[in-house]
């Protein structure tokens, strides 16, 4: 009986033992009801990600009236009143309208030289009135900040040599930018009948090789035509022409069509 008993004891003592590890296993694992306590516990997750959802959009909306008073748009769209939409803006004063066009001028002429024309016809467009328009560029041409024989000679200068325009398209373009006939005559007379020439005659050598294989009198005319183009006179072209057909070794006759 006594080992009866102790066996007893010791049985119910492992039951003891093992029901306490059980309910330390369970509860370390989940198993058992841990399943009804991740349940219990899932909306409650749900909740605070909801709560920190809608604290983020209260804090959202907070900053964005704000956003809209800096950007100065919504608010004072709100704020205005409908009938100052018909009322006339103020007139710029007389001060305010010279120094407009002085800026004006000033920004123009710091992107490239112009003319009084040119410059006039940019003034205009901005609603400069005429009065204080020319006020303005005759204060620039005081200042030598406007000089249109200077822009004449520079401009002859720089399409004769980098473009190749005979004296006829130089003249053509002065007066199409507002330059008077008086200084357009002045700033072409630096060109003179040699440089021409020479000018003409690199035109032609430029192009000759592209018309190699051609006929001769179709050469002639494309190479003519060209320095036409550029304003050389028919009794430069044609002449030019014939110099560098004959140093290739080509001699053709052809009759001067006239056009100057």
């Amino acid at each position: 009986m006594a080992d009866g008993a102790d066996t007893s004891d010791t049985a119910d003592t492992t039951d003891i033992g093992d029901g306490r590890a059980a309910k330390r296993n369970t509860s370390r694992s989940g198993g058992g009801f841990g399943e009804s306590r991740r349940s219990g516990f899932a909306p409650a997750k749900k909740t605070a990600a909801s709560k920190k959802a809608a604290a983020s959009k209260k804090t959202a909306a907070a900053k964005k009236p704000a956003a809209n008073k800096n950007s100065g748009w919504s608010s004072r769209r709100k704020d205005r009143d409908p009938a100052d939409a018909d009322k006339p803006r103020p007139q710029p004063s007389r001060e305010q309208l010279e120094q407009r066009a002085k800026n004006i001028l000033t920004y123009h002429l710091g992107r490239q030289m112009q003319t009084r024309s040119q410059l006039a016809d940019r003034l205009r467009k901005k609603e400069i009135p005429d009065d204080i328009a020319e006020a303005a560029l005759d204060r620039f041409e005081e200042l030598h900040l406007l000089d249109d024989a200077d822009y004449a000679e520079v401009f002859v200068r720089s399409r004769h040599t980098d473009r190749g325009l005979a004296k006829r398209a130089l003249g053509y373009e002065l007066r199409k930018r507002g330059i008077d006939d008086e200084t357009a005559a002045e700033a072409l007379s630096t060109l003179d009948e040699d440089q021409e020439a020479a000018t003409a005659r690199r035109l032609v050598d430029s192009r000759l090789r592209a018309t190699r294989g051609l006929d001769p009198q179709v050469r002639t005319r494309r190479l003519v035509g060209m320095l036409a183009r550029k304003g050389y006179s028919s009794s430069v072209a044609f002449r030019v022409v014939k110099e560098a057909l004959a140093d290739e070794g080509q001699e053709i006759e052809f009759d001067d069509p006239g056009f100057d």
